[in-house]
């Protein structure tokens, strides 16, 4: 889903994200649908979101060590929704330099 809204805002990548989810849950269909565009938790809470009843939301179990700044993925899967980005952690793992992450 990632480049589905490629070129467009992130309002505009979400309605679209929400839109294909809809998509998928009228024709009962099992999937993982895995997106970094957070917006769509706030669309799919409005009063206007479609009705997706069943609609399971989980999140990649992921630690964080407040003291190394070292994140553990579990590889599991927990109820809710990620409210975080590790955009800065992944930065770091692919060698950018830390004056530039730390100024992110």
């Amino acid at each position: 889903l990632d480049e589905l809204g490629r070129g467009t805002s992130a309002r505009e990548g979400s309605a679209l994200g929400v839109s294909l989810l809809a998509w998928l849950h009228e024709r009962r269909m099992s999937a993982i649908f895995a997106t970094h565009l957070h917006e769509m938790e706030a669309l799919l809470s409005s009063p206007a979101a479609p009705s997706l009843p069943g609609l399971a939301r989980k999140t990649m179990d992921v630690s964080v060590d407040d003291a190394t700044g070292k994140v553990e993925f579990h590889f599991t899967l927990a109820d809710g929704v990620c409210t975080d980005s590790l955009a800065l952690h992944a930065a770091r793992v692919a060698g950018v330099p830390d004056a530039i992450v730390s100024r992110a």
